[in-house]
């Protein structure tokens, strides 16, 4: 997240403003535990920042710097915090929110405090990355703390594509057999974006009607956790969340059937060899009532060459 964009001063002056409010406490450590009055007018000053940040008080915003206060940003840029700060106004951005993760407050002396951690804007600018890694610096000054430094860096956060990677052993159309006379196909492939798997399941189980499945594989960045969503043909759906375990996966799936009936399930996912995974259902339940757990060979079919 580019705070100072080169070819806009005033955009410069609103994402300087923005990020200033790194210092808000989500959360304190520290290397020496400091006195709690410390700690106390750390997180006032903090809260009278914010509030003439989101007030757009400018003239307020500014008394929160040092006079030598300034912003390095991950190119390098450096600025002036209370003299951007004082000189223009802010524009209107009602709706955007910073989220901030504080990694890390220290107190070096007692009158000097350090926080470390990462942020997010949004709705995100164009063009901007999606988080940023930050340090900020607030010093005591007869008796108020003051923001003296602000340094960011970019955080390259992996494209939603390279979080699914682990799960191209199923891409492919894969079938498995039952001795019974069931039967069951999935194809797999890449979105057009490759921001998600797609999967098509096809399913006969002997006495009951086929049921065909969409499914889509993603990642959640809500909870760091890979995620998918099932939409069967007869009106049911259902989500799961997919977790590594050495060779497997443990899928751990809810939903409601057609006619309304919750269920849950543990689905285990083994690869064999390139063309060989086993799926396991188990401690699957539907409403109250148990569902025998079951066990399918899936084998990937050859590809077939265009002419």
């Amino acid at each position: 997240m580019q705070c100072f964009p080169r070819a806009r001063r005033r955009a410069r002056i609103r994402r300087l403003v923005l990020l200033a409010t790194l210092v808000v406490g989500c959360g304190v450590g520290s290397a020496a535990e400091p006195e709690s009055a410390d700690l106390d007018a750390i997180r006032e000053a903090t809260a009278s920042y914010v509030e003439a940040v989101n007030q757009g008080d400018l003239a307020a915003v500014a008394e929160h710097w040092t006079d030598q206060g300034d912003f390095v940003d991950e190119a390098g840029e450096m600025a002036k915090g209370k003299a951007l700060a004082a000189a223009e106004q802010v524009e209107d951005e009602r709706g955007a929110k910073l989220t901030v993760q504080i990694v890390s407050i220290r107190f070096t002396t007692p009158d000097l405090a350090i926080a470390d951690g990462t942020a997010m804007l949004t709705p995100l600018p164009p063009g901007k990355p999606p988080m940023s890694r930050f340090t900020s610096v607030w010093v005591r000054r007869d008796g108020r703390w003051l923001l003296d430094a602000v340094r960011e860096s970019a955080i390259q956060v992996p494209a939603h594509h390279e979080r699914l990677t682990e799960l191209e052993w199923m891409l492919g159309d894969c079938v498995a057999d039952d001795d019974d006379g069931g039967h069951a196909r999935i194809s797999c492939k890449w979105s057009a974006d490759k921001n998600f798997i797609l999967r098509e399941i096809h399913a006969k189980t002997a006495g009951e009607p086929n049921l065909t499945i969409s499914q889509r594989i993603g990642w959640d960045p809500l909870t760091q956790r890979i995620k998918s969503w099932i939409f069967d043909a007869r009106g049911g759906y259902g989500e799961s969340f997919w977790a590594r375990d050495a060779e497997r996966w443990i899928v751990e799936s809810k939903g409601v059937l057609p006619g309304g009936v919750r269920f849950t399930g543990t689905h285990v996912y083994t690869p064999i060899d390139d063309r060989t995974f086993t799926w396991d259902s188990i401690d699957g339940r539907i409403g109250d009532s148990p569902v025998p757990d079951m066990t399918r060979e899936f084998v990937r079919k050859p590809a077939v060459e265009s002419p």
